[in-house]
C-alpha cells in the first residue's frame, strides 16, 4: 500500500514537472525522451511569462525558471551543482547563482508540537519564553528565539513536519526523471546526471539530520577553545535531536554593519582582517571550514569578537587536497603553468587529461590575465569563473569541496572589499599558503607520504598473489570474458589486407623469378631444354610472368587505397 502511495505521489510530481518544462519551451526535453508517454495529445501550452516571450529568454535563464518554479528541494538542487563546474557550463552555473530558497514559515503551533514530541516534554517544562515569530525560515526547517528555564538565551531550529516526505518524493522523481531523460544530458554534456542525483540524495538526507550539524558546532568548539576574537555558539544537546537543534543566541550586527560597529568602537578593517584570518585557519590548519559566509551568518558582537552561525554547510579537505590547492596558487603566483597544471591533475584523481599541453596553454593565459597584467584589480570570482570553465572543457572531476572553498573565499573576499576597499585577500592568505607549502616538504610530511607509499606497495605485494589466483581460477573455469569494440578501424584493417595481399604476390613473383634465373645454369645434359632453356627454368619464368601479371592487374584495380 505504502508503494502504492509513492507511485501516485511520483506520478503527480511527474506532472508538474512536465507540466513545467513545457511552459518554458522545453518540449524538446519532453520529446526527446520517455516523458512524452506523460503528455495529451491535445495539450494546450501557454508559452509567455510575465507577458514576455519565453523565446525571448536565454536556454539557461529558462531553466532556472524551470528549477524557481519547482519549488525549494529543486532549488537546492541547483544551489549544489552550482560548486560543480566539471558537471555544468559557466552560463548555467551563473543562472543558478541568482536562486534563492525563500519559503513561508509554516504555524506555530505545528512548531512547538514537534518541539514537544523531540524533547518528551512541554514547551512551559523547557522554555520560559518561546517567541511566536521566526527569525529565519527554509525549506527543511525554521528558527525561533527562545528562552531556557535557567535563562539562557537561545535559538531553536526546528524541521518542517512534511520536509522528509518532501524531499524523499522528489529524489524518487529525479531518480525516474534522470532514468528517462539520461541519454539526452549526456547529448548536452553532462555526462553523470545519475551521479548528480546520488549527491544530491546524500546531501539532502545529511541536512535532514540535525545531529550532524549538531556535530560540526561541536568540532568548532573543539578546535577554536582558545581563540579570542571569534565565537561559536554553545550546543545544547539535551534539547537537540534529528529534528530539533538548540544553540546559543549570540547577540550582534552583521559584519557589514558598517556604522553599528564603528559604534560599538571596533575597527572594522581590523575586525575583517581577524575575520578573514581565521577562516584561513579554518581551511589550511584544520582542512574543516564553515562554507557558508553570507553576512547574516556572520556577526558582530559589542565586544568586537566574530561570531559564525548556522553550520548545516561545512567544507572539508583531506591533507593532500590543501598541499595541492596552496602549490597550485603558489604556482600561479610564481607564473609557472607546468606546476599548476601537475597539481590541478593531482587534484583531479582519476581524470585523464587527452592533453596536457593545451590545458599548460589555458593555465599560461589565465596567469597571463591574472597575474601578469592586472592582478591588483582581478577579483576571486573572476578566476574562480575562469577555472570552472577549464575544469568544465577537459571533464576534470574536480573533488566539490575545492569549488565550495573558492565560492566560500569569493564571498568572503566581497565582504572585505565592502569593510575595507584596500584589503586584498591574497595578501592575508599569502603566509598561510606559504606555511602550508612548506608543511607539505616538512620531513614529518615526507615520512609520512613515504610510509604511505610503502604501505601500498606492501598492500599490493600482499593481494597480488590472491588476485592472481582468482584470476587463473577464473580463467580455468572458462568465467572471464573479454568483449573488445574497435570503431572507426574498418578502412585501416583494409589498407593492411591490400598491403599484405601486394607484399605476398610481390614475393612469390620475385622468387619465381630469382629461381628461373638460378636454374638457367643446369648443364643441358642434366636436364632437357625448350628454347636453350632449362625446363624448370623456363617453368618458372612463366609462372612468374603470370604472377606478375596479376600483382599488376590488383595495383590497378586498388591503386585508391
Amino acid at each position: 500500500m505504502l508503494q502504492i502511495n509513492q507511485t501516485v505521489k511520483n506520478i503527480t510530481r511527474l506532472s508538474q514537472v512536465i507540466n513545467t518544462l513545457l511552459k518554458y519551451s522545453f518540449e524538446d526535453i519532453i520529446s526527446n525522451t520517455g516523458l512524452k508517454r506523460f503528455v495529451p495529445a491535445k495539450r494546450q501550452i501557454s508559452w509567455k511569462r510575465q507577458d514576455k516571450s519565453v523565446f525571448e529568454y536565454t536556454r539557461w535563464e529558462r531553466v532556472r525558471m524551470v528549477i524557481e518554479e519547482l519549488g525549494p528541494s529543486f532549488i537546492k538542487l541547483a544551489q549544489l551543482l552550482s560548486n560543480r563546474p566539471d558537471i555544468l557550463p559557466e552560463e548555467l552555473i551563473y543562472e543558478f547563482s541568482k536562486l534563492q530558497s525563500q519559503v513561508l514559515p509554516f504555524d506555530l503551533e505545528q512548531s512547538k508540537s514537534i518541539v514537544e514530541r523531540e524533547t518528551g516534554k512541554t514547551i512551559n517544562e523547557v522554555f520560559t519564553y518561546f517567541d511566536t515569530r521566526t527569525i529565519g525560515s527554509a525549506s527543511i526547517g525554521q528558527a525561533h528565539r527562545a528562552r531556557l528555564k535557567n535563562g539562557t538565551d537561545v535559538v531553536v531550529k526546528v524541521q518542517r513536519p512534511d520536509a522528509y516526505s518532501k524531499v524523499t518524493t522528489d529524489i524518487a522523481l529525479l531518480k525516474d526523471f534522470v532514468r528517462l531523460t539520461e541519454n539526452y544530458f549526456k547529448n548536452l554534456g553532462i555526462l553523470n546526471p545519475k551521479e548528480i542525483v546520488e549527491v544530491f540524495e546524500k546531501t539532502m538526507l545529511n541536512e535532514l539530520d540535525y545531529e550532524i550539524e549538531a556535530r560540526n558546532i561541536q568540532h568548532f568548539r573543539q578546535i577554536f577553545k582558545n581563540e579570542k576574537k571569534v565565537k561559536i555558539p554553545q550546543l545544547f544537546k539535551k534539547y537537540s535531536t534529528s529534528k530539533i537543534l538548540t544553540t546559543e543566541f549570540i547577540s550582534g550586527c552583521k559584519i557589514t554593519d558598517i556604522e553599528q560597529i564603528k559604534a560599538w568602537g571596533v575597527n572594522p578593517a581590523k575586525l575583517i582582517k581577524a575575520g578573514m584570518e581565521n577562516y584561513f585557519s579554518q581551511i589550511f590548519e584544520f582542512g574543516f571550514f564553515h562554507a557558508d559566509p553570507h553576512p547574516g551568518n556572520i556577526l558582530v558582537s559589542p565586544d568586537g569578537k566574530i561570531a559564525l552561525i548556522d553550520f548545516g554547510m561545512v567544507g572539508k579537505l583531506t591533507k593532500r587536497e590543501k598541499h595541492d590547492f596552496s602549490a597550485f596558487f603558489i604556482a600561479m603566483a610564481n607564473q609557472q603553468p607546468k606546476i599548476m597544471a601537475n597539481h590541478m591533475q593531482r587534484l583531479a584523481g582519476n581524470t585523464e587529461i587527452q592533453n596536457i599541453s593545451f590545458l599548460e596553454k589555458e593555465l599560461e593565459d589565465l596567469v597571463d590575465e591574472f597575474v601578469t597584467y592586472d592582478f591588483e584589480n582581478r577579483k576571486l570570482d573572476e578566476l574562480t569563473s575562469r577555472l570552472r570553465k577549464i575544469v568544465f572543457d577537459f571533464k576534470m572531476s574536480i573533488p566539490g569541496s575545492i569549488f565550495l572553498l573558492l565560492r566560500t573565499l569569493a564571498i568572503l573576499e566581497g565582504i572585505g572589499r565592502v569593510i575595507d576597499p584596500e584589503m586584498k585577500i591574497v595578501e592575508v592568505a599569502r603566509p598561510y599558503g606559504f606555511k602550508l607549502f612548506k608543511e607539505k616538504y616538512s620531513p614529518k610530511n615526507l615520512n609520512y607520504e613515504f610510509q604511505y607509499a610503502i604501505s601500498n606497495i606492501f598492500s599490493l605485494l600482499y593481494s597480488s598473489p590472491i588476485d592472481l589466483k582468482f584470476i587463473l581460477k577464473k580463467i580455468k573455469n572458462g568465467k572471464i570474458y573479454s568483449h573488445i569494440e574497435l570503431h572507426g578501424l574498418e578502412n585501416f584493417l583494409k589498407r593492411i589486407d591490400i598491403n599484405t595481399n601486394k607484399f605476398v604476390l610481390t614475393f612469390i613473383f620475385a622468387a619465381l623469378f630469382v629461381s628461373g634465373a638460378l636454374m638457367t645454369n643446369i648443364p643441358p645434359e642434366r636436364m632437357s631444354t625448350f628454347f636453350e632453356l632449362p625446363w624448370i627454368s623456363l617453368l618458372s619464368f612463366v609462372l612468374s610472368a603470370f604472377f606478375g601479371f596479376v600483382l599488376a592487374i590488383y595495383l590497378i584495380r586498388n591503386r585508391n587505397s
